[in-house]
């Protein structure tokens, strides 16, 4: 499992959950089960407000959705990347992460103690696995708490999720893997009820010179709504 873990931290800083021992001393790290609690809500709040400063705007539905955006890509990543390159997920619970935020930036996730070694499995039992621990489990918990925080609509946060999910497959090498990759994120969506509506993905065309042909989102992240933000490449807002 550190191998594969080592493995998906290779390809980005969104694919990295650092392992027990090596979190980056400069974040201020917060146990993952307080989420769930007024102090992790409150944690959040405040990094909405801390965030909105940096981007000098006073749009709290977009500032929150960025950092949403950027949660669900840092939760994501790295397990869809070790399914890809390994073969299994591991079973994760709340109890054994730390977050964090390095200053302005997105989150970042820590391991407090290693998950037991999962056996490989086929792409179905690792789909399935990918919504159980990921969306249903940590990414769930942490938009509970971002909602608390600040409301942000439903179709904003599933394109959000569905957008990292799609984003992250895209990234995933070798060539074996990121097919596989792009597979998992492809079956993802389609056995994940509330993706049905967000977007769509044809992880076949992943290679197009347009990017919208492999994904879609069928909402916006409101980005546009930051001063200089712009439009994201697979907005619907693009035309």
């Amino acid at each position: 499992m550190i191998l594969a873990l080592r493995e998906a931290a290779a390809l980005g800083p969104f694919f990295t959950l650092a392992l027990p021992g090596e979190a980056a001393a400069e974040a201020d790290w917060h146990p993952f089960t307080q989420l769930g609690a007024p102090a992790g809500v409150a944690l959040l709040a405040d990094q909405i407000s801390r965030l909105g400063e940096f981007l000098a705007t006073d749009e709290e539905r977009a500032v929150a959705s960025i950092l949403h955006l950027g949660a669900a890509s840092a939760i994501c990543a790295p397990l869809l990347a070790t399914a890809a390159l390994a073969g299994t997920i591991p079973s994760l619970e709340p109890g054994q992460l730390r977050f964090g935020f390095q200053g302005n930036g997105p989150l970042r996730l820590a391991l407090d103690s290693l998950p037991p070694d999962a056996p490989r499995a086929l792409l179905p039992a690792l789909a399935d696995a990918l919504i159980g621990v990921v969306l249903d489990g940590l990414l769930a918990s942490f938009t509970i708490a971002l909602t608390k925080a600040v409301a942000v609509p439903e179709n904003t946060l599933q394109g959000n999720v569905f957008s990292a999910l799609a984003a992250a497959a895209r990234l995933v090498t070798p060539a074996s893997a990121g097919a596989r990759a792009r597979a998992l994120a492809d079956l993802v969506s389609r056995r994940y009820l509330p993706l049905h509506d967000a977007g769509t993905l044809d992880w076949r065309a992943v290679d197009s010179p347009d990017p919208q042909s492999y994904f879609r989102r069928r909402n916006c992240c409101l980005f546009y709504r930051v001063s200089g933000g712009g439009i994201c490449g697979d907005c619907i807002l693009t035309p």
